[in-house]
């Protein structure tokens, strides 16, 4: 996951993503990984630390 944020966070700094493309994978990884929790409570963490 973290290499996946990173490689998003690249493409932005270096114009492969545009503002609005980077929030909108940004959401979708967080929608995603919050679907998860309940099943894998380890996301719970990483997704408590993220904020």
């Amino acid at each position: 996951m973290n290499t996946y944020l990173l490689y998003c966070r690249f493409q932005k700094m270096r114009g492969g993503l545009l503002e609005a493309e980077y929030d909108r994978e940004i959401a979708l990884v967080k929608e995603t990984l919050g679907n998860l929790s309940p099943v894998e409570t380890h996301w719970d963490e990483y997704f408590k630390a993220w904020d």
